[in-house]
């Protein structure tokens, strides 16, 4: 016959565990009854919170609609200021050159004191192919976009992917980049060169930048009318330094008086600025 086994042996610290929860047992339950409403407590406190702050800032966002909407200090012009004005263009303007070709121009202004533009342009000719440029404007700054040589009369211009990027220091940018001096302008008509006419200045970088690109636009006029015009893009002007530059144009041209020259550079593109080392030589 098998023997039964007998009950299951419990050891001291179960005894003792045992005996802790039966003495304890109603203070665990107040305890637990008390973290509950501690924690609903919080609860409520944070939602009601959060109630009085939307309720108070709901108060303030409609005064504040209801100034913008009833308050004669507060214009249109200032709720718009945010957002940029659009550029403006001018006719397309053309100088005829040599061998049938032309150079092509439109002016094109931003008004926005504070706001940079940038796309591509195209001047579009259904007798030839042309290229797509990148252009830009700076703030405040009226300035021509120009194509030379085509063969063609017939144009249009194309502006596409405009962008926009706000400069809230633009005035002290440009007072520190656009530090450009140009002197000891000239004119030389072909009948003294002996070859094509020439036109001759020195531009000196007087900011404190190296530049990896400066575009400069030759303007030649003639009693006050654009006669022609051309563009060349000087390479790695330092700070410092000074070159002196010297177009020549082969079509004839006749009784030109005056000389202008403009600086087409974005002092906001920080991938166009070189490194700080050593500075450029003079001449």
């Amino acid at each position: 016959m098998d023997q039964a086994n007998g009950p299951a042996s419990i050891t001291d610290r179960e005894l003792k565990l045992s005996y802790w929860y039966v003495t304890n047992k109603l203070l665990l339950r107040k305890v637990a009854v008390g973290v509950m409403i501690f924690v609903c407590v919080c609860f409520w406190a944070y939602v009601g919170w959060q109630m009085t702050f939307f309720a108070i800032e709901s108060q303030v966002e409609s005064r504040m609609i209801e100034r913008l909407m009833f308050s004669s200090d507060i214009s249109l012009d200032t709720i718009e200021s945010g957002v940029p004005a659009q550029l403006s263009y001018s006719q397309i303007q053309m100088l005829f050159g040599g061998s049938k070709r032309n150079d092509f121009l439109v002016q094109v202004e931003n008004t926005n004191s504070l706001w940079l533009a940038t796309f591509d342009y195209q001047f579009i000719s259904p007798d030839v192919d042309t290229d797509i440029k990148k252009g830009f404007v700076l703030p405040g700054e009226s300035k021509y976009l120009m194509d030379l040589g085509l063969e063609t009369k017939d144009v249009q211009v194309s502006i596409t992917n405009l962008k926009w990027q706000y400069f809230g220091k633009y005035e002290e940018f440009f007072n520190n980049r656009m530090r450009f001096i140009v002197r000891d302008k000239e004119y030389v008509p072909n009948i003294v060169t002996g070859g094509g006419n020439q036109a001759k200045f020195i531009l000196e970088n007087k900011s404190s930048y190296n530049y990896w690109e400066v575009g400069v636009q030759v303007f030649l006029y003639s009693r006050g009318d654009l006669r022609t015009i051309n563009y060349i893009t000087i390479d790695q002007l330092r700070t410092g330094e000074s070159r002196l530059i010297d177009l020549i144009w082969n079509e004839p041209l006749s009784s030109i008086d005056s000389l202008e020259v403009a600086i087409d550079l974005n002092i906001l593109d920080e991938e166009n600025i070189m490194p700080q080392e050593g500075s450029g030589q003079s001449i």
